[in-house]
């Protein structure tokens, strides 16, 4: 996944996160998925973003079961990001999370990193 996404920077970040967003909902629909919820569940990781300096980039959703229930497991690239004003503006998205949320009710009951 890091090669396919390798290009992609923090310049106009919100932009491309509801691009990428959107792709993954209209996927999951075409699929047969369940894209109400995932639907939630972006709006959730876009809200986690909130009040930090950092961007973030959906690019893989999987659907999946936890003791039972449906949850969504979603890959995001990011990076730290300081906004327009920052030295270097447009850094690469260089870093990885999964976020994992039910889909019953958006509870997050995961969560990883690589930093």
């Amino acid at each position: 996944m890091e090669d396919k996404f390798g290009s992609m920077t923090t310049r106009d970040w919100k932009v491309n996160y509801e691009l990428f967003s959107r792709a993954l909902i209209d996927k999951a629909n075409r699929t047969g998925f369940e894209s109400e919820s995932l639907a939630k569940v972006l709006g959730c990781i876009l809200a986690d973003a909130a009040g930090q300096p950092i961007a973030y980039l959906p690019v893989a959703a999987y659907e999946t079961a936890l003791n039972g229930e449906p949850v969504w497991v979603v890959a995001v690239h990011w990076e730290e990001y300081f906004g327009h004003t920052a030295p270097i503006p447009a850094m690469p998205l260089g870093h990885i999370r999964s976020f994992a949320f039910t889909q019953k009710n958006s509870k997050q009951v995961g969560f990883m990193t690589c930093r």
